[in-house]
């Protein structure tokens, strides 16, 4: 399930930065300023939408990670096992 979701964020970020690409920056290349300030603008509404979005509340059950709480993060490695081996002894001639 964490592939299809990743594959459809990546897929609606691409749409909105192809759209981006095609109508809006035509409008503002000719200006510095106005690129300067198209960017000020998508960093504002960027900042409030992060301010806005949901939070992970305490206690509420799910880990903000997507993981099980107290489950190993992700990529970290098992318990290393040890087995037991036969002692290697050089054989005299």
């Amino acid at each position: 399930m964490r592939g299809l979701a990743a594959s459809l964020q990546s897929f609606v970020q691409m749409g909105i930065f192809a759209l981006v690409s095609a109508f809006v920056a035509p409008l503002l290349f000719h200006s510095a300023q106005w690129l300067a300030i198209a960017h000020f603008t998508g960093v504002v509404i960027a900042a409030l939408l992060w301010t806005l979005g949901p939070r992970h509340e305490a206690g509420s059950g799910a880990a903000p990670t997507g993981r099980a709480p107290g489950a190993p993060a992700h990529g970290a490695l098992p318990p290393l096992r040890v087995r037991p081996h036969a002692r290697h002894h050089p054989t005299r001639a």
